[in-house]
């Protein structure tokens, strides 16, 4: 775990690729950027359909392309994680409070 003057972010593995992820207390679902999502080699054709609206932290709709189930490694711990596919630029993605709250027992940075 690394923290910047912008956030904290974790450093891990997608399916095997190697992303960092900002862990964000403020972000209801874990997202994870459309242009990541096909570095790593998945296609968007696979998704699974996602009918929810997600918004910015100033309320700006995304472009949300649908879900998908991942498997993410930090560490020696592995885990499966649902992400939402969006268009989120400058950023592999998103860990938020639905993570958090299965696997965050306590923070303390």
């Amino acid at each position: 775990m690394k923290t910047k003057d912008d956030g904290v972010y974790i450093e891990g593995l997608i399916d095997g690729n190697a992303v960092i992820l900002l862990l964000d207390s403020g972000a209801t679902t874990t997202l994870i950027s459309k242009d990541t999502l096909e570095a790593i080699g998945k296609k968007t054709v696979d998704l699974r359909e996602h009918n929810r609206t997600v918004c910015t932290v100033d309320g700006t709709p995304l472009n949300v392309q649908g879900s998908v189930e991942l498997k993410l490694k930090v560490g020696s711990f592995t885990t499966a994680i649902d992400a939402t596919v969006c268009d989120i630029p400058n950023i592999h993605g998103i860990l938020g409070q639905d993570f958090m709250a299965n696997h965050i027992k306590c923070w303390d940075i």
